[in-house]
């Protein structure tokens, strides 16, 4: 389950405020999302899914098998989207970006790996591991079950399953 952003408004070329028209990927969402097939991840968010697809497609990022919108609940946002996934919430991995998330899902017995991005690293203390950017999560295995590689310090768009990289 992804509880943290997916999608970013693009930066203006003159340095001014981030334009929502112009839609980009989180670094490493597109690699990541790519590789999980659909069936077996969902995105809780704040906006319609309607909305969340329209941004998802506008970012050229592969689209979930569950939209669910956030209902002021996290905790059973969780549990409904790892139901409508036909999963048990204590298999399932919830990869957020705020405190409130991270508090809920380890509530419900969810693994969590909180993605820094631009927050205050210490509010994110509470997950099972926290790191810099999607960019660090890395897809090797697929069957039976998910299987990541996390580079603590990614090196931007250089990731090859075969090369040894620094943990």
């Amino acid at each position: 389950m992804f509880g943290c952003r997916a999608v970013e408004a693009h930066p203006t070329e003159k340095g001014g405020l981030p334009d929502p028209s112009c839609l980009i990927a989180a670094p490493g969402a597109d690699h990541l999302f790519g590789r999980i097939p659909r069936e077996r991840w969902g995105v809780i968010a704040d906006l319609d899914p309607a909305e969340v697809t329209k941004q998802f497609e506008a970012a050229d990022l592969a689209l979930p098998g569950v939209i669910l919108r956030a209902s002021g609940t996290i905790e059973h946002d969780y549990v409904s989207a790892a139901e409508q996934l036909g999963a048990d919430p204590n298999f399932c991995l919830a990869v957020e970006d705020s405190p409130e998330g991270i508090d809920a899902a380890l509530k419900i017995g969810m693994k969590v790996i909180a993605v820094a991005g631009g927050a205050d690293p210490v509010g994110l203390s509470a997950a099972d591991m926290v790191i810099p950017s999607l960019l660090s999560l890395h897809v090797v295995g697929l069957h039976p079950v998910l299987v990541l590689e996390v580079d603590a310090l990614p090196e931007f768009g250089t990731f090859n399953p075969g090369q040894i990289k620094r943990r």
